[in-house]
């Protein structure tokens, strides 16, 4: 992975201050229908009418897609470009825990195993290579190796008589999704998915002045950021006045490079940074793990593959895959998503996980498994990251579709997605007494790039899937997601099920015989 250039933390902080006041401003304007007495029985002609209103009034020209439709009685209440392709953003998440619900399983785990040639333990070492086969779990955790290595100690192993191999070749090389904004590849959202992720590839560490001015800024390193190495050139400056900030930068060996400058009066400042070489972070952690647990090796630490036939010392089993998918879906949870991703490639091809393959089978389950023609989409990764994702609001609305029907994976997936009100990336939208419950939804949001897909209770109590997708939106896009709530508002409070015709009685005309001629 070759260099790039960091960003100063300062442009961190006005990120986050700028997408706080976006999040701030979508919940603080609730979302309004057009008319404050609404039709609460309107036909499909006046839903129509009303939420094109909808579109002109807050957003006006804009590159959007919607589907609608009640999901109880399959009839489309509502499409404008329904099969135009968009970039998703974090709605590709919906693809991606549908198939993994769907061909994984709800109950499927990711393990992770130490294991070794024999169990051959003399006077307290081991005689063989110890291999340390990791599976790409997202949520495994230092202290999860921690009692691994803890397993080995109750074994009465306090040596290694061998190497110790870190096997991450449940997934390919490449960890760097196709299209990912290089620049972002430096935070946490975009860390590297590899089969070796050890407390989501993320380090954290505070940065400070010296108390004396002219002396290095402090680097405090927090947890497992003491595994990565740092260079500091930065200079702790006296006085309010002149322009001062710090720049961070990486290289493939984890080498993070700070330079600039802080005032003396300046606060201490938090960074949270991405792993950029995760075997290099591995090896460090698991050398370290066996050190303190005083368990000796011979050999060294090193990245290498297992093989079949080996016996298992320890193992450490992940959470089911639908309380995966939970935090996936509820929180956008980037990581696991595309290691899901990567995981639908290694279960599907059996051989290693990547982007390819992993789109590939993701097409295939969805396309034969729920019959959805993904033939025009462009799938790279699990997580919507990706510029080159692009696939339909239909596309979306038929996968929202089929779970609903199928029983297998309804309430998983469902329970999964973020509610109005409530959780997740909705917690705080559509919260008023109308909607809140009411909706669960993904939401996806980029750069110029708003979407919310999922389903509405509405008054009639009909279950009804959407999706929503915007692209090349201009400026903040505060308004754009109010668009988004307006719409799922209105369709909460209306009856969306037509009514039955009265039925009409049939009459019967009594006439006299005809009498004949005599």
């Amino acid at each position: 992975m070759p260099k790039y250039e960091g960003i100063s933390y300062r442009m961190q902080r006005l990120f986050i201050i700028v997408l706080s006041f976006c999040v701030v401003a979508s919940a603080v304007a609730a979302p309004t229908t057009t008319s404050t007495k609404t039709n609460t029985s309107p036909s499909k002609q006046q839903i129509a009418r009303n939420i094109d209103n909808l579109i002109k009034k807050q957003v006006g020209n804009v590159n959007i897609g919607i589907v609608i439709k009640n999901l109880d009685t399959g009839k489309v209440i509502y499409e404008k470009n329904p099969k135009r392709s968009f970039v998703p953003a974090s709605t590709m998440k919906v693809l991606t825990g549908f198939s993994g619900l769907l061909f994984l399983g709800p109950n499927y785990r990711y393990k992770t195993t130490i294991l070794a040639d024999n169990r051959q333990i003399h006077h307290g070492t081991l005689n063989s290579d110890v291999y340390i086969k990791f599976s790409g779990d997202p949520t495994l955790k230092i202290s999860h190796l921690k009692h691994m290595i803890e397993r080995l100690k109750q074994q009465g192993i306090h040596a290694i008589n061998g190497d110790v191999y870190v096997d991450d070749t449940a997934f390919g090389t490449n960890d760097i999704g196709p299209g990912w904004m290089w620049d972002d590849t430096r935070y946490c959202f975009s860390a590297p998915t590899s089969a070796a992720m050890i407390n989501g590839n993320c380090i954290h560490m505070q940065v400070k002045p010296n108390k004396s001015v002219g002396k290095p800024v402090q680097i405090i390193p927090i947890g497992s950021a003491k595994y990565v190495d740092y260079r500091n050139f930065t200079t702790t400056k006296a006085g309010k006045g002149g322009f001062c900030r710090l720049d961070l930068h990486s290289n493939i060996n984890n080498i993070y490079t700070l330079d600039g400058c802080m005032r003396a009066h300046s606060e201490a400042r938090g960074l949270s940074i991405a792993v950029q070489n995760p075997e290099i972070y591995a090896e460090k952690i698991i050398a370290d793990l066996l050190g303190s647990a005083g368990i000796r090796v011979t050999g060294k630490v090193r990245t290498g593959s297992s093989r079949d036939s080996l016996v298992l010392l320890a193992q450490h089993q992940s959470k089911p895959l639908k309380e995966l998918t939970k935090k996936m879906l509820k929180d956008s949870d980037n990581l696991i998503a595309n290691s899901v991703f990567k995981t639908l490639g290694r279960q599907y091809y059996k051989s290693s996980g990547s982007w390819k393959n992993g789109a590939k089978a993701m097409k295939n389950i969805i396309g034969k498994s729920a019959k959805v023609d993904l033939k025009n989409s462009s799938i790279v990764d699990g997580a919507g990251l990706s510029r080159y994702d692009l696939i339909t609001p239909q596309q979306l609305l038929d996968v929202l579709n089929y779970a609903y029907h199928d029983k297998a994976i309804k309430n998983d997936f469902m329970n999964a997605l973020p509610t109005s009100g409530i959780d997740g990336t909705l917690k705080n939208r559509m919260g008023q007494a109308i909607t809140i419950r009411k909706i669960r939804a993904k939401t996806g949001t980029m750069s110029h790039v708003t979407s919310l897909a999922g389903y509405i209770t509405t008054k009639d109590k009909q279950t009804v899937g959407f999706a929503i997708m915007m692209n090349g939106a201009a400026g903040r896009l505060g308004k754009y997601r109010r668009l988004e709530d307006q719409i799922c508002t209105y369709l909460a409070q209306i009856n969306v099920k037509p009514k039955a015709k009265p039925k009409t009685v049939a009459q019967t005309t009594t006439q006299s015989p005809t009498k004949k001629a005599p």
